[in-house]
């Protein structure tokens, strides 16, 4: 394990992130994969400051970045961002019926039928599933 306790401002950051990135022998896409951020932000985060397409992380993102350096998993640090291969099945669940009981009010049911992972990914995936929706109080 390692440390990284380097300030998001700091103008040594960009080169700093990308040393400790490179000692870890990881991609940018790998490391923002586990950050829980897209490789085009890592690219950003690692150019430096001088630079138009330059960008600093926010506050929670370096604590997700700190988190990757130190070894650990960064999904609790950046909880809104995960793999989808790391969602389980009543989680998703929960999600969909979530978002349905947003979009149309009351009360949803969702069972997960089937996942097909698109080749070569751990973020895309077809999901079937079948929906039950409760209006919410008496019914008009």
């Amino acid at each position: 394990m390692t440390h990284f306790d380097l300030d998001p401002s700091d103008p040594s950051y960009p080169g700093a992130l990308r040393a400790k990135r490179t000692e870890l022998k990881l991609t940018q896409a790998a490391f923002a994969q586990q950050a829980g951020y897209s490789p085009v932000m890592q690219g950003r985060y690692e150019t430096e400051r001088d630079k138009s397409n330059s960008a600093i992380p926010s506050q929670r993102t370096a604590a997700a970045i700190r988190k990757v350096i130190a070894g650990g998993d960064s999904t609790n640090a950046n909880a809104a961002h995960r793999t989808l291969k790391a969602v389980t099945v009543h989680e998703m669940e929960q999600a969909i019926a979530a978002a349905i009981q947003n979009l149309v009010g009351g009360h949803a049911e969702v069972i997960v039928k089937d996942v097909v992972w698109t080749a070569g990914s751990a973020t895309k995936a077809a999901v079937s599933f079948d929906v039950a929706i409760a209006p919410d109080g008496p019914e008009a």
